[in-house]
């Protein structure tokens, strides 16, 4: 599998581009990283976003908001996929006040299909696609500014290969009859 280009996203006009050519997909694969020390609410600094052939990273604290952004999170007919999702899910509502929907969380899809309990993303990215993470950035300090080209890379990661575990997992979901499993678990994770 290619590695998506990324578009590093550091200005509203950027963003506002970005949701423009999000605004029709399906679904949309979805990640964050945050620093939670010194603050009880962990300060967000990425969000990543990948869907088709498109792959970004937005520089939370340089856009400074999330509009457009959030049109795009609450908008009903856009399927948001994320990895165990629950800390990035309260981010989202700690922002904008809601909690975005409709939600697919590949982690807990992964655990109806028998992929185990809680399991790690690279783990699963492996053993579906065969492809191996780099994992190096994991406790990166992602305040710090201006990023790396390592950690841009690494960040995206986290969301361009959602979309093809996302398929997988359907897949095998549709075929042992578990999806409406998977939908109601779904719908008490995305209830605040």
């Amino acid at each position: 599998m290619n590695p998506l280009n990324t578009h590093y996203i550091s200005d509203p006009g950027s963003l506002r581009s970005l949701c423009q050519r999000l605004r029709d997909s399906a679904r949309i694969a979805l990640d964050t990283e945050f620093v939670g020390e010194e603050s009880f609410v962990p300060r967000l600094e990425l969000i990543q976003v990948a869907a088709g052939d498109l792959c970004a990273v937005i520089d939370f604290p340089a856009v400074g908001s999330l509009d457009g952004l959030s049109e795009l999170l609450h908008d009903t007919r856009i399927e948001k996929v994320v990895h165990a999702g629950r800390q990035d899910l309260e981010l989202f509502y700690s922002h904008t006040g809601q909690v975005p929907g409709p939600i697919f969380d590949t982690q807990m899809a992964a655990a109806m299909v028998g992929y185990g309990t809680q399991v790690a993303y690279a783990h699963l990215v492996q053993r579906i696609l065969g492809t191996k993470l780099d994992k190096s950035h994991t406790l990166s300090n992602w305040s710090q500014r201006p990023l790396s080209s390592e950690q841009i890379a690494y960040a995206s990661e986290d969301v361009q290969f959602l979309l093809p575990v996302y398929e997988h997992l359907s897949n095998k979901l549709a075929a042992l009859g578990r999806i409406e499993w998977v939908r109601e678990e779904l719908v008490r994770l995305g209830s605040k």
